[in-house]
């Protein structure tokens, strides 16, 4: 069983969707990173949020 201690940290991303009448849905997300992705289908954002995450990328900052 996995500890609260050896849990990957969370990752933080903004999901935003719309649909105004007569037109198709569209989502944006935001990634930790500021990224943002853009989709008008709802397989491809659930492939998108189902992906395993790659590795953060390295920061100059921060504790050493």
């Amino acid at each position: 069983m996995e500890t609260p201690s050896s849990a990957p940290a969370p990752v933080v991303m903004l999901l935003s969707l719309w649909c105004y009448a007569g037109e198709p849905w569209r989502a944006r997300v935001v990634d930790g990173e500021a990224r943002a992705h853009e989709f008008d289908s709802p397989f491809e954002l659930a492939r998108y949020l189902c992906a395993p995450l790659p590795p953060p990328a390295p920061s100059d900052c921060g504790l050493r």
